[in-house]
């Protein structure tokens, strides 16, 4: 009983999709810029970016860039990007032509934790707050392709409707009234 109980809050987990990382070559001399575009709140789009409660992206965000013409690398913090629309996404400045990335990763944490809507209904909570791509943007050898994208995504766990919690704590007991009324014969 307590093996259910305990990967039960596991086993309700989603990865749930909140954004995207994206590479746009703004001038093929000049360069180009990364984006980090929050698709929740007014920005979301069911059933692709269904989060209905505004995320933000916290202060931690951080850009970490590889570039493969032996230029090194470089990390991007919220406090090097601009944000055109609020804080609700994020645009590093425009990188030098010369400069060609081949990797991008990007982490960092959103909040709020607790009650969030999603599209479909339900309240959800964010686990640790923590976002994740599914990888990385690139591949560590080519150049980052105009356009490329990678989702961001949150673990959340569904929050448990009222009567859901009645039902199991009413299995629950009757379990244990089972195993009592067994136990005295």
């Amino acid at each position: 009983m307590l093996a259910v109980v305990a990967f039960s809050s596991t086993a309700l987990a989603d990865m749930i999709p909140i954004g995207q990382l994206q590479w746009v070559i703004t001038d093929p001399n000049s360069g180009g810029q990364f984006s980090v575009i929050n698709q929740t709140g007014a920005n979301s789009q069911a059933p692709d970016f269904p989060v209905l409660t505004q995320l933000l992206f916290d202060a931690d965000m951080n850009l970490a860039v590889t570039f493969g013409n032996a230029l090194g690398s470089a990390n991007l913090t919220q406090a090097d990007m601009t944000s055109p629309d609020a804080g609700l996404s994020w645009d590093s400045d425009i990188i030098g032509g010369r400069f060609v990335p081949i990797l991008a990763v990007l982490t960092g944490s959103v909040s709020p934790l607790l009650n969030v809507t999603l599209d479909g209904g339900g309240l959800w909570n964010i686990v640790g707050g923590l976002f994740t791509l599914p990888g990385a943007l690139g591949n560590g050898v080519d150049p980052i392709d105009d356009g490329e994208t990678a989702i961001i995504y949150v673990e959340a766990q569904r929050v448990p409707e009222p009567a859901t919690m009645v039902i199991f704590a009413t299995g629950v007991a009757g379990f244990f009234a089972r195993r009592r009324i067994v136990a005295k014969r």
